[in-house]
């Protein structure tokens, strides 16, 4: 009785097991990645394939194939053929639970592609065999590549950035090298009204104040005003990358602005502008609107009398060789002087640039003109 309820069993087991086998069916694709006529694909994109269940690679007797084919002329591409037989299978296939990943050369740029998968060569855990790829219509897995283009990873003048000095260099750096296009256009425009404070544009990819070095465009402009917000845009196309890719460019303000710093500019005179009743050893000093240095170069402060313009006391400033009857601290200037004579009209010039600020920005100076003057 025992070995009767024994072979009962196994036979309950065996029509159990070819119940489920019945019922088990052979891997469908659900997605493709890249998908099916894609195009823009990056060359260097891993090909993947998710299935609706988990799947193996064969491992019932022959060797299978993986082929990547150019559509134009059906050749394999880098004459590569992906073998599958078990654990003999090609390396650069991967299977993770229901997703085939193929990883493979970069593609060439503007090169379309297609796969194909020999039927049988992935299973399920049935051993139920995956139909394949043939290319036919219904059948078929195609895509075409573009290299992608070069991204912007450094910008100089940062987005958005103030107090840039009005020479300062500008720049943008990609995450890999450039080189020109043929004949577009860069522009540098006042953010306020849209205008062009200047443009350059490539002739057969050349333009003087344009220059590439490796993956870092450089801009070199004139001047910027002072305590203006610029920005700068870009044509699609006027950089690529070295191995084909197209930077699309910048059209619009947002992306990369910047404001310059504000111009040195006294707000306080002392003694006062047309002061009258001076003591001949007063102080004297001006007050900036910014901290400030004395600029190197041969320049001069001078005190001269309105009556004849002869000089009373010169002041030679050139840097750290400075004369020591100037001084600074932060945004003054103090200006030590032998006693005036008495009932006397002065007048005091600065040559324009003598002074700067910490971003190398020149104060204009005081000529003794009608709007810019220092008397008492």
């Amino acid at each position: 009785m025992i070995k009767f309820y024994q072979f009962s069993a196994i036979l309950t087991l065996l029509f159990v097991l070819s119940f489920q086998s019945s019922l088990a069916t052979a891997p469908i694709i659900t997605n493709y990645d890249p998908i099916k006529d894609a195009t823009g694909v990056v060359v260097n994109h891993t090909l993947n394939l998710t299935f609706d269940q988990n799947i193996l690679f064969a491992d019932n007797g022959p060797t299978y194939t993986i082929r990547i084919r150019l559509v134009s002329d059906n050749t394999i591409f880098n004459n590569k053929t992906y073998t599958i037989d078990g654990v003999d299978t090609d390396t650069d296939l991967t299977i993770t639970n229901n997703v085939l990943s193929i990883a493979h050369a970069n593609f060439v740029n503007g090169t379309s592609y297609y796969i194909r998968i020999q039927s049988g060569a992935l299973t399920n855990a049935a051993l139920e065999p995956f139909e394949g790829i043939d290319n036919s219509v219904g059948n078929n897995w195609r895509f075409t590549c573009v290299v992608a283009p070069p991204t912007i990873s450094t910008y100089n003048p940062t987005v958005g950035a103030t107090n840039i000095s009005t020479t300062a260099t500008t720049s943008l750096t990609f995450n890999k090298n450039i080189n020109f296009g043929t004949n577009q256009t860069v522009s540098v425009k006042r953010y306020s009204d849209d205008s062009v404070f200047e443009s350059y544009t490539l002739v057969a990819g050349v333009n003087a104040n344009l220059n590439i070095t490796g993956s870092t465009l450089t801009i070199t402009h004139s001047a910027l005003a002072y305590n203006t917000q610029y920005y700068v845009t870009i044509d699609d196309g006027a950089i690529g990358s070295t191995d084909g890719g197209v930077f699309g460019g910048i059209s619009d303000k947002a992306t990369w602005n910047f404001t310059t710093v504000p111009q040195p500019l006294i707000v306080t005179y002392n003694p006062t502008q047309n002061a009258t009743g001076v003591v001949t050893n007063a102080s004297m000093a001006l007050t900036f609107n910014q901290n400030i240095a004395f600029a190197t170069g041969a320049f001069a402060l001078t005190i001269r009398r309105v009556s004849d313009d002869s000089q009373f006391q010169t002041y030679p400033i050139n840097g750290g060789s400075t004369d020591a009857n100037l001084s600074i601290s932060t945004n003054q200037l103090t200006i030590a002087h032998t006693n005036f004579e008495y009932n006397t009209q002065y007048y005091i010039t600065i040559d324009a640039n003598a002074l700067e600020n910490g971003f190398g920005n020149g104060f204009g100076g005081i000529d003794n003109s009608g709007g810019n003057n220092w008397r008492f």
